[in-house]
């Protein structure tokens, strides 16, 4: 009930969704495949005030997006799979990281 809940449509069917709460926080975010998500966070980054976000770096449309908007990575752990043609590890726990 607190938070901004938005959906976007292509030919009438639901392809994108966000959150966005009173302290500017956006999650979850998600999109049919990853252009249509950095679409998304690109619509949302248009509204005024605040930003907080947590991207996983293998979600590298979004974190592209993030850093084109002048986000910062705090603290610099985010980029750990941020490469393209990297692998994501599949046996590894990362401490929180994310976009403000």
């Amino acid at each position: 009930s607190q938070g901004q809940r938005r959906g976007w449509y292509r030919h009438g069917e639901l392809v994108a969704y966000s959150y966005r709460w009173p302290d500017g926080r956006i999650g979850p975010l998600a999109g049919i495949d990853p252009e249509t998500a950095a679409a998304g966070l690109r619509a949302e980054l248009m509204v005024n005030g605040p930003v907080t976000l947590e991207i996983p770096g293998s979600a590298r449309a979004l974190l592209r997006t993030a850093l084109d908007a002048g986000l910062r990575i705090e603290p610099p752990m985010g980029l750990l799979l941020g490469s393209d043609g990297v692998d994501a590890p599949a046996a590894l726990a990362i401490s929180t990281y994310g976009f403000f």
